[in-house]
């Protein structure tokens, strides 16, 4: 079998001049590359998952245009697992799942780590580091790994995508002898259904951010790009036909409920009526954004403005 590109002497030398042709950080085009290797790794083990989540939306169904860092992963659980139950047993038995699936996987090129800073309380979520020995200086708030964010939120209906990087294609089409890590028909959340979810998540973080105002957790910045996924999906025609119909509703119902459902009747979150939250928003969403855009240069207000249109429709 050919080597990796990451095995390459000229790994390095490639990538920076992928980026000096595409205005790219090299570090992103290197994570780039980890992202669809690790998923491609994912597929040789005896390993059943579907995706979901800003990776999907970017690399699978190519329909937001920002690097997306982590991978929202779903797999299939036995079926004595019990997903819900609150007893300590319950949740033992859903941390000692995350803890076998970490020991089954061998990728190569890559070390993994069971990483339990990502488990919440009720082991509904277990974290999963992919680390990889990296070529290039990390950038501010990106993680130095490809994490894995394993849990048992809903992944259907999805459909297959096929992942590439911008380093593999380009040496696939230079002609170069390398293996093709492509990671193909992975199946991934539909993105009308994501939509729905980044509803809800708007609301619960814009909720957070303005009642519990923890300088930590609820900074704008970390939020932002929800904004901007939002923003993207609306141009999206299978998403456009998909709000109001009764799928939409039925999901709506099931997904934004309590506290969240109560803010989301308000609209506030999508109006940010605030000129001073909306200043706050702005400076963060540049601050977050601007390393992450495939084509820089998008400022919130166009943003802010089309969501607060489109708003009465949700």
């Amino acid at each position: 079998m050919p080597e990796f590109f990451h095995e390459r002497k000229d790994a390095k030398t490639l990538i920076e001049t992928i980026a000096a042709d595409t205005g790219l950080s090299r570090t992103l085009i290197e994570k780039d590359y980890w992202i669809m290797h690790c998923l491609w790794g994912l597929q040789q083990l005896d390993l059943s998952f579907e995706m979901k989540g800003g990776t999907s939306l970017s690399k699978g169904w190519a329909v937001i245009e920002r690097f997306s860092e982590d991978i929202d992963i779903r797999f299939d659980p036995p079926p004595v697992l019990n997903l819900k139950g609150d007893k300590p047993a319950h949740i033992k038995a859903r941390l000692d799942f995350y803890d076998g699936l970490a020991k089954k996987m061998k990728i190569p090129g890559v070390t993994v780590i069971r990483n339990t800073d990502y488990d919440d309380a009720k082991a509904q979520n277990g974290g999963i580091s992919l680390r990889y020995k990296p070529l290039f200086a990390a950038l501010p708030g990106l993680k130095p790994e490809v994490l894995l964010e394993a849990g048992f939120d809903k992944t259907a209906p999805n459909e297959p995508c096929d992942f590439s990087s911008w380093a593999l294609d380009r040496v696939l089409k230079a002609g170069l002898d390398v293996t093709d890590n492509r990671a193909q028909a992975v199946k991934c959340f539909n993105p009308e259904y994501t939509f729905v979810d980044k509803l809800q998540t708007i609301c619960r973080r814009f909720r957070q951010h303005r009642d519990r105002h923890d300088p930590e957790k609820d900074r704008p910045r970390l939020f932002m790009r929800h904004y901007y996924d939002l923003y993207m999906l609306l141009g999206v025609e299978r998403v456009a036909k998909f709000i109001g119909s009764a799928e939409y509703e039925a999901y709506k119902k099931q997904k934004i409920k309590g506290t969240d459902a109560a803010e989301f009747e308000t609209r506030e979150a999508f109006m940010i009526s605030q000129a001073e939250t909306r200043a706050l928003f702005a400076k963060e969403f540049e601050l977050s954004m601007g390393t992450l855009l495939f084509s820089p240069g998008l400022k919130f207000a166009p943003v802010i403005e089309k969501i607060q249109s489109c708003s009465s429709k949700f």
